[in-house]
């Protein structure tokens, strides 16, 4: 009896076993997935924030599925929206975890394709070393399904002149469309590799100076008491017409109440001061 018992419960574990990764597969795949990259200049002119675009298309083959998330690194994030591929927006939360993470939502569904763009911007992910440089982004590479057709996309500003580039991985092509250069990355299954681009000649950012940051400062305290002065003269405006308007009212009742005095003709008759041709008007 304890032997069929022991052979039970073996069958039974080793049936659970082969099932169990059935039960933990997450019902769908990320069919399609681009990931674009462009530069954003600041104040000075210089290329550190980076805009990012990623086109991700669900390929889901046993719902329900009406979510989605993705973790983008450490950097300090803004301005980011989520919509579906007819730009119609879609709800999404930013978080602070170890990492920053964006969570989106959209209608159920329980079997076909989804698609879901994610655009934000990363400050400060153009970094110089020596005479190139370069951006690191190790996140992008990270998902919890498979991935397949993976493009990424470096996109640099108009006019801007690129001789060499370096990429992880290592197959970025550069290209040229009109005075815009581009570097794709193709793959048909997503590399484990962290993604990164070198490229040269440098495009020459720094910090502002100690005498372009006082200026900016200055700048902004006389914009900014330009701005108050503005709104005290207005206030101060309005007090002056309003005390202007009260002693014309004055005098305007001492006028009336002196011609009464001094003897319209008919006071108080039907043709007198309280008429539309008397005195007092």
């Amino acid at each position: 009896m304890k032997k069929q018992i022991f052979s039970f419960l073996f069958v039974t574990v080793c049936f659970l076993a082969a099932a169990m990764p059935a039960f933990c597969e997450p019902g769908y795949t990320i069919s399609r997935y681009e990931a674009t990259f462009g530069l954003i200049p600041d104040q000075w002119g210089n290329f550190k924030d980076v805009w990012v675009w990623l086109d991700i298309t669900y390929d889901v083959t046993k719902g329900p599925k009406a979510d989605g998330f993705k973790y983008i690194g450490n950097l300090p994030v803004r301005d980011v929206s989520v919509s579906d591929k007819y730009d119609q927006a879609l709800d999404f939360k930013v978080r602070k975890h170890k990492e920053n993470k964006i969570s989106w939502s959209f209608p159920s569904i329980d079997m076909g394709q989804k698609n879901v763009v994610v655009k934000f911007i990363l400050a400060g992910a153009l970094k110089a070393a020596s005479n190139k440089n370069y951006m690191e982004f190790a996140w992008v590479k990270n998902w919890k399904v498979p991935v397949e057709n993976v493009t990424y996309r470096f996109v640099f500003p108009r006019g801007v002149e690129i001789d060499s580039v370096e990429t992880t991985p290592k197959n970025g092509i550069l290209s040229a469309a009109g005075d815009r250069k581009t570097v794709e990355i193709h793959m048909e299954n997503l590399s484990d590799e962290p993604l990164s681009i070198r490229f040269s000649p440098k495009i020459v950012w720094a910090e502002p100076s100690f005498i372009e940051n006082i200026f900016v400062s200055v700048t902004d305290f006389f914009i900014r008491s330009a701005k108050a002065l503005l709104v005290i003269g207005f206030i101060l405006l309005i007090f002056v017409i309003l005390a202007f308007l009260i002693l014309e009212g004055g005098k305007s009742g001492r006028g009336g109440r002196g011609g009464g005095i001094g003897g319209c003709s008919g006071c108080g008759g039907g043709g007198g001061c309280g008429g539309g041709g008397g005195c007092g008007g």
